[in-house]
């Protein structure tokens, strides 16, 4: 191996210093990825799964090589991948040239110079956020001990994926929330000019604002 995968405690510090240093979801998930390459063999490729509106989608890779077999894997709708996504469970193909198991993917990975595969789950405090990938250029990359090296570093990988996306969702919900309320004060100023102008009532204030909308959506739909 080109280096030793971290301890459980040396894991959870490096795991930890990621979440701090990075700003976005995508950023500490590709970081992720590629601290986890770094410590496999020399010809190893790391990548994230998750799915999202029930479609299997790569949220991050140590490299394109391992994006293009997952790919491979969601063209082909089989692979290890997808099958621990569907059962939460590790799947592990020792050699792509003799796996019998989801053959359009092994044979498709094979001719992309793929050997060995590993999917493993992400299993936080929630369940299954998602999907370790592990590709090598070699045969019987991934030994039982590396394997269980990998397992515990999954383990704490997960709880980070599931912090990362909990804060994500909550900083789409604060953007979200900021959008609304900011449609909403322009709304309430043009009714209040409007009231003004009109003399009227905020109800009927509201009534001609939306009118004007509607006559502005319908010209703009006409010249185009």
């Amino acid at each position: 191996m080109s280096s030793e995968l971290p301890s459980d405690r040396s894991s959870l510090s490096e795991l930890q210093a990621l979440l701090l240093e990075t700003d976005t979801l995508h950023d500490f998930l590709d970081r992720l990825a590629q601290l986890t390459a770094q410590a496999l063999p020399e010809g190893s490729s790391c990548g994230v799964t998750v799915r999202q509106n029930s479609r299997a989608v790569t949220l991050a890779a140590s490299d394109e090589q391992a994006r293009r077999i997952d790919q491979l894997q969601y063209d082909f709708d089989e692979g290890p991948c997808l099958e621990t996504l569907a059962t939460g469970k590790p799947h592990y193909i020792a050699d792509t040239a003799t796996e019998r198991r989801w053959p359009s993917f092994c044979s498709a990975a094979y001719e992309h110079g793929v050997r060995s595969c590993l999917g493993l789950p992400l299993t936080g405090p929630i369940g299954l956020v998602g999907g370790y990938n592990f590709y090598s250029m070699w045969r019987e990359a991934f030994a039982p001990d590396t394997r269980g090296q990998l397992e515990v570093f999954a383990d704490n990988a997960a709880g980070a994926v599931a912090v990362a996306m909990k804060l994500a969702d909550q900083t789409q919900m604060s953007d979200d929330l900021h959008e609304a309320l900011t449609s909403r004060a322009v709304i309430d100023q043009a009714t209040g000019i409007i009231m003004a102008q009109q003399r009227c009532g905020a109800a009927a204030a509201f009534d001609v604002l939306r009118r004007r909308s509607e006559e502005r959506r319908v010209g703009k739909e006409c010249r185009s």
